[in-house]
């Protein structure tokens, strides 16, 4: 994973992006992140950033977290 965030001190906030490389080892076409408490705003191919991708955002647990 990579990580690049902006830090803004004044409203205490952390933006940026998070960038994943999997290694798929059997056929899926679902991939599962805990997003507890963040603000996703886009889904995108790293290696073609033009393509961006449908998700969902599973109603947030607090036990177990939010599910991308």
């Amino acid at each position: 994973m990579e990580l690049n965030l902006t830090v803004d001190f004044d409203t205490r906030q952390l933006s940026g992006t998070a960038e994943h490389n999997m290694k798929v080892l059997e056929t899926t076409n679902v991939a599962q992140f805990d997003i507890w408490d963040l603000n996703i705003t886009g889904v995108y191919n790293s290696t073609d950033p033009s393509q961006s991708f449908e998700f969902d955002i599973a109603q947030p647990n607090p036990l177990i977290g939010s599910v991308l």
